[in-house]
């Protein structure tokens, strides 16, 4: 089996409602930083907080 680096990312399409995105986007620009970094830590802490 071939080992993947831990931080290859992989492109991928989400639907979200508008006023979501517009308050990730928003989010985004005031703290600097990209909506991937958002969604990403988001995502990870969700995982994190419903392992079964």
């Amino acid at each position: 089996m071939v080992n993947k680096p831990a931080n290859k990312k992989v492109r991928t399409t989400i639907y979200l409602p508008q006023e979501l995105h517009e308050a990730i986007r928003i989010r985004a620009v005031r703290n600097r930083v990209s909506m991937t970094q958002i969604i990403t830590e988001v995502v990870q802490q969700y995982l994190k907080e419903n392992v079964k």
